[in-house]
């Protein structure tokens, strides 16, 4: 990876870069530091909602960790975009990218995947439900810029049943196979005309994904 520390054939630049990064890290609290890694989880854009269920744990609570998400942009490591009707944050690719590491260095990377995937798997069965009662400038402009979210939790979904096929992972409950698939249905495959809006080049693509999902459900 392009951040790792340590190497003596790394490029200077690449050490400037992560000694600086090293550096604004070990600045923050521990409980920033635990924020600021969790979040990572995130492909894109969220909301303090969604950072609010993936970030708590035992030792900081949802609220907690939502008040962690304003400081973190006021140290410039955290971005906020306003130009919404709700405030969506995102970290940069670098930090984004360096914060991974250090999730998996915590040995909370999948702990902190599966509550991202369990979150996103919940806002789009509420989506579905919402599919035929809303405009669908309203629905897409609440839903629609997830998608990258919903395609991060099949990617997780799909690595976990790699991993329970190998013997070394007890197997999560299959009912997480089926909602994810019905996620990545009202997505990209439910209503023609917001399929196409979503993603209009995906669509096979999603079918196959979700057919996928079913059959690996079923084992």
């Amino acid at each position: 990876m392009l951040l790792t520390g340590g190497r003596r054939t790394a490029l200077p630049r690449q050490q400037t870069l992560r000694a600086t990064l090293d550096w604004s890290y070990e600045l923050l609290s521990e409980p920033e530091r635990a924020v600021l890694r969790r979040l990572a989880v995130f492909p894109g854009g969220f909301t303090l909602e969604a950072a609010s269920t993936v970030v708590a744990s035992a030792e900081i609570g949802a609220s907690d960790g939502v008040d962690h998400v304003p400081d973190l942009v006021e140290k410039s490591l955290v971005v906020a975009d306003g130009t919404g009707a709700t405030v969506n944050y995102r970290l940069l690719e670098t930090m984004r990218a360096y914060a991974l590491d250090k999730l998996a260095q915590a040995g909370e990377l999948e702990q902190v995947a599966r509550r991202h995937a369990e979150y996103h798997r919940d806002l789009f069965e509420r989506a579905e439900s919402e599919w035929e009662t809303r405009p669908a400038t309203e629905w897409l402009a609440d839903y629609g810029g997830r998608i990258d979210d919903v395609r991060t939790a099949l990617d997780w979904a799909f690595c976990q049943t790699a991993t329970r096929r190998s013997g070394s992972l007890s197997p999560p409950p299959r009912r997480a196979y089926g909602d994810s698939c019905r996620c990545r249905r009202s997505a990209t495959g439910t209503s023609t005309e917001r399929s196409r809006a979503l993603h209009p080049d995906q669509s096979r693509r999603s079918a196959a994904q979700c057919s996928s999902m079913r059959h690996l459900a079923s084992r």
